[in-house]
């Protein structure tokens, strides 16, 4: 098992300081944000994505290859690439090919497709279902082409919320091209399924693990409750179960820290040593 981190947790104002914070505080791996790397027509930063010109594409080619040799000389490994704002059915299909070109251009192995929102609130699960997989066909074929597999992720509001839906979808798909993200306080807030059993699941389609936590809180003005933020070792999600549950499992991928929605510059560090922590203990 090994530790890395979202680029967005080192709280930096370039990936280049990002990615050298991660490092010097003893990460492995990276999920890396692309979005600045992206050489806009308009020279602005992309802030959501879309499909993206020819020349938008090849002037970021650069950019996105000195971003992987950059992460070569830290010592760091470039575990997948995602995009804010990025998610199957966003825009068309063909389009999202560009960011597999992209990402390649990196060296990444994986690209965080996000997955497949689900359609309509009151819809037929199985309408939904199909739909989806249409979609991931088309994206697995850009995967195997570009050799960077898809990587979609347990979140709520998607047509794969848990990991038994997770693994429905994929079924049908090479778990070389296709890929899940597990994410815990994800499944919280929906989809929420025995954490050892939902590693099981996910079988080969495992990629690696979001860590983060969060809470429930009653809201007396909105007359509901409501989730929060929590550091990571005091909200729902039992990590030392997770890391228990991996380990058991011989689990050789990534937790990987995605903990930046506190704001807490001290979360880079603090969460590491708490799973560090976590590991230790099971493994004794």
């Amino acid at each position: 098992m090994r530790f890395g981190s979202t680029l967005g947790v080192a709280q930096a104002d370039s990936v280049e300081d990002g990615l050298r914070r991660i490092a010097s505080a003893g990460y492995a791996g990276v999920e890396v944000t692309g979005n600045t790397l992206v050489q806009t027509a308009g020279g602005a930063p992309l802030k959501e994505t879309r499909p993206l010109t020819p020349t938008e594409v090849n002037q970021s080619m650069a950019n996105f290859t000195e971003v992987g040799e950059l992460m070569q000389q830290l010592g760091l490994e470039l575990v997948s690439m995602t995009f804010g704002w990025f998610w199957v059915g966003r825009f068309e299909l063909d389009a999202m090919e560009d960011y597999f070109r992209l990402a390649r251009a990196a060296g990444a192995p994986a690209l965080k497709v996000a997955g497949v929102i689900t359609p309509e609130r009151l819809g037929n699960y199985w309408d939904a279902l199909a739909v989806a997989q249409k979609q991931m066909a088309t994206i697995c074929g850009f995967a195997e082409k570009h050799g960077v597999r898809a990587l979609i992720e347990l979140h709520d509001g998607y047509v794969h919320e848990s990991a038994s839906q997770a693994r429905r979808l994929c079924e049908p798909f090479d778990p070389q091209w296709l890929g899940v993200i597990h994410d815990p306080e994800n499944m919280i807030r929906s989809g929420k399924e025995h954490w050892p059993h939902s590693f099981d699941i996910l079988g080969p389609y495992l990629a690696y693990v979001h860590w983060k936590n969060m809470g429930y809180r009653y809201d007396t003005e909105a007359g509901r409750w409501q989730s929060y933020r929590t550091p990571l070792g005091k909200g729902l999600v039992d990590w030392r179960l997770v890391v228990e549950a991996l380990h058991a499992r011989d689990f050789s991928g990534f937790l990987m820290n995605e903990n930046g929605f506190l704001g807490d510059a001290g979360a880079l560090d603090n969460d590491l040593d708490y799973m560090r922590s976590l590991l230790a203990d099971v493994s004794s």
